[in-house]
């Protein structure tokens, strides 16, 4: 089997750092704050190994988890054994998690690892990073973005916040306590002139699958290609380190695989945790957002019954103030005596007055 080859890494127009590499059949990055590199290359063997990474963490940290995905892949390469997905993904976030316990830095990377085996391509990932397989002008995503954005999408929640593509729900250097559980896509019976596409959300996160077609189904050659699409993602404001893998069939062994190893792995039941977000099944979601609304409306009754009872309790307040008021008014009015006005005086007290003034007489003569 003969492949021909592209790989490129940009740091891009924004960022000051490229925290992204790439795995291209045995060459990768190797200095981890190399801000570009490429590759041109065409190699021939019965196996390939493929692999892009999207660091994540300060300073230089997310540089350091992606180089470490793409070692450990390397190691995974040439082994007497064919490739075990599975364990690479185990072995990179046991790595990646140990490198978080040393630097007490929180970070991670991506993983988008496409294999070519017997005629056929086994793609899988962790994160948001995907892989493509291009025949013609028909474009397929083989991957699953691990995202809030893409959980909400599959589980019908209405008008998703765009700000979710960027929340991971999976990636390498989780909880080292859990097994990390990828994504294993159904593998693809390849043909020669076949196109495979490995790329960080660099890429698709500016760039639609219909620009994505129009640039890499072009009749020349994948560095060609590939330069031009890395190119267009940086014209298009990419944000990001853009980072592409791009892999074409030239030729293909007569021998494919038997059908039943042309299966994808099983994959191990979803985590139930991560760092910093809840890794959950679509179903999961759904409940989750029914209980969110029925909390929202709990919570909403509540304060409800709080802004009457303060209302009545205003209420009672001012009632209160305005009835001792006017009481107290009456009260002055009661005993005030105006001019004009009739006082009746009780017999008794006229005779008292009377004696007391009759005294007072007697004194002053």
């Amino acid at each position: 089997m003969k492949m021909q080859c592209y790989a490129q890494t940009n740091i891009g127009s924004v960022r000051k750092n490229n925290e992204d590499n790439y795995y291209c059949n045995g060459s990768f990055k190797l200095s981890a704050r190399s801000p570009q590199e490429e590759l041109i290359s065409a190699p021939e063997g019965s196996e390939f190994l493929f692999g892009v990474f999207d660091g994540m963490g300060g300073e230089a940290h997310g540089e350091e988890c992606a180089m470490l995905c793409a070692t450990t892949l390397s190691q995974f390469q040439g082994r007497e054994q064919p490739f075990e997905a599975p364990a690479f993904y185990q072995k990179a976030n046991e790595v990646v998690c140990e490198l978080e316990a040393r630097t007490q830095e929180t970070g991670g990377s991506t993983a988008a690892v496409a294999q070519v085996r017997g005629n056929r391509v086994f793609a899988s990932n962790a994160g948001d990073s995907r892989v493509y397989h291009l025949r013609g002008t028909e474009l397929k995503c083989l991957t699953r973005d691990h995202t809030r954005y893409q959980q909400m999408i599959e589980a019908g929640v209405p008008d998703p916040d765009p700000a979710e593509r960027h929340v991971l729900t999976k990636f390498i250097g989780m909880d080292n306590r859990r097994p990390l559980t990828p994504n294993f896509a159904v593998s693809v019976k390849l043909e020669e002139g076949d196109r495979i596409i490995l790329c960080s959300d660099g890429i698709t996160g500016v760039l639609s699958d219909a620009q994505i077609i129009e640039t890499l189904s072009q009749p020349q050659l994948p560095e060609v290609v590939g330069r031009a699409l890395v190119q267009q993602a940086l014209d298009c404001g990419s944000r990001d380190n853009v980072t592409l893998v791009l892999a074409e069939v030239i030729t293909l062994d007569e021998e494919t695989l038997p059908e039943e190893e042309s299966a994808a792995p099983a994959a191990a039941p979803e985590g139930e945790t991560t760092k910093e977000f809840g890794a959950v099944t679509p179903a999961q979601i759904i409940e989750r957002e029914q209980e969110i609304r029925k909390e929202q409306k709990r919570e909403t009754r509540r304060e409800l019954r709080m802004i009457m009872a303060v209302i009545l309790a205003v209420l009672l307040i001012v009632g209160s103030i305005i009835y001792l008021a006017l009481r107290r008014s009456i009260h002055n009015d009661s005993t005030r005596i105006t001019p004009g006005t009739v006082c009746v005086i009780a017999p008794e007290a006229a005779a008292s007055a009377y004696t007391t003034e009759k005294e007072n007489a007697h004194v002053r003569s």
